[in-house]
């Protein structure tokens, strides 16, 4: 069950204690709501509904007309008078944490996306090793690319991107984009994430924060 959904079910279940108690629960519940929300207001019905409680205990409407009218008036006050005051200032004694739940579920979307990126680039990357002919149909690693419909979770691929590409898709600094594109040019293409390293001479800081991105296409 969802935090809404537990607050709603609480909120209703306290709003109704003088339907499910049959009036008995009312001043407790009306002490609840004045604590809770610190109320002087709400502590200042509590006597009417323990005088209605007490005419209920103490009046047994079997023994005659007096009796029953005030036993009357009590359950009057502690059922349908309690009840309609109880619903009616629900959502004040339970506030709905709309804001709370709001970021709750703007974290939990946030996080989802990132393991769903993270497991399409896993994918990918298998892909890329094992079938790299269907990878590059797929343009898996080529956001420079339009039209590319498959999901590969942000994937570069560092033999086949231009320099501005790169840059924009890993954050990587001008120079050293530019020094790794001139030493693309000299070699060919780069075997591994390694061989990048080494041969771009880039500080390791630089590059490991982006190497799960990085790829290197035949």
């Amino acid at each position: 069950m969802s935090d809404r959904a537990l607050h709603l079910v609480k909120s209703w279940l306290w709003a109704l204690v003088p339907l499910w108690t049959l009036g008995f629960g009312s001043a407790a519940a009306m002490a609840h709501a004045a604590v809770k929300r610190h109320s002087l207001r709400q502590a200042l019905t509590l006597p009417l509904y323990l005088a209605g409680l007490c005419a209920v205990l103490m009046f047994d409407p079997d023994n005659g007309a007096r009796e029953e009218f005030i036993f009357g008036v009590g359950m009057t006050l502690n059922m349908g008078i309690a009840l309609v005051h109880a619903v009616a200032i629900r959502s004040w004694v339970f506030p709905a944490p709309r804001q709370q739940d709001g970021l709750k579920d703007q974290q939990q979307r946030a996080l989802a996306a990132m393991r769903a990126a993270a497991q399409a680039r896993a994918v990918a990357r298998r892909m890329m090793d094992d079938d790299p002919d269907l990878a590059r149909r797929l343009q898996i690693g080529r956001p420079d690319l339009p039209g590319r419909e498959y999901p590969d979770g942000g994937l570069v691929d560092v033999n086949a991107v231009d320099d501005r590409t790169l840059a924009t898709h890993t954050g990587l600094p001008r120079a050293l984009v530019d020094r790794i594109v001139a030493v693309r040019r000299q070699v060919g293409r780069f075997s591994s994430y390694e061989e990048l390293l080494l041969l771009s001479n880039a500080d390791p800081r630089e590059l490991d924060r982006v190497r799960e991105y990085l790829v290197f296409g035949s």
